[in-house]
């Protein structure tokens, strides 16, 4: 629980849980808070991100080397920053030798983990991406695109649409 406690500050400063066994049940409650300056609050009373990353953060420190965690939409109600962090969380956890499979829409969460292969927590050869393509009516064209990462954390070739729209706003924004 401490540690699970520890990487909750990292998410969200302040932030604390209490589980507790209720007398005379084979029950536990919880409760978080928010900040030192709060009161434990139920689950459900509290942020969406705050109860979307608690499971997320149990799974891998719970996790053992071989197990085979799958999560979805890991950067659900964190800023930017925190799904960069949640990226390098993630890749810890894989460098721990639990295999970590990830969906997502968030390039920071892919960031994340590209600056953990560039800090040299993971090696190239640890990570793959998947972009999925739409489906192509003539089967013509491959619906997989498996783009490389190297040492630095460069990607070899971004497909169209892989974490692109920031760049093609941008260019929008100022007339290119």
């Amino acid at each position: 629980q401490r540690q699970t406690e520890a990487w909750m500050q990292q998410f969200f400063p302040g932030s604390n849980f209490v589980v507790e066994p209720v007398k005379g049940a084979n029950l536990m409650t919880m409760g978080i808070r928010t900040s030192n300056a709060t009161d434990y609050h139920r689950p459900q009373n509290v942020g969406y991100g705050l109860t979307h990353v608690l499971p997320i953060l149990t799974a891998c420190l719970g996790a053992q080397q071989g197990d085979l965690i799958l999560i979805e939409n890991p950067e659900s109600h964190l800023h930017p920053a925190g799904q960069s962090q949640m990226g390098k969380f993630l890749a810890r956890t894989a460098m721990a030798g639990a295999q970590i499979v990830i969906e997502t829409h968030s390039d920071h969460i892919l960031n994340g983990v590209r600056r953990s292969v560039k800090e040299g927590l993971l090696s190239p050869d640890e990570v793959a991406l998947h972009f999925f393509l739409p489906r192509d009516e003539d089967k013509a064209k491959a619906q997989v695109v498996t783009p490389l990462i190297d040492a630095s954390g460069t990607i070899d070739r971004w497909p169209e649409g892989f974490f692109d729209q920031l760049d093609k706003d941008t260019s929008a924004l100022i007339d290119w």
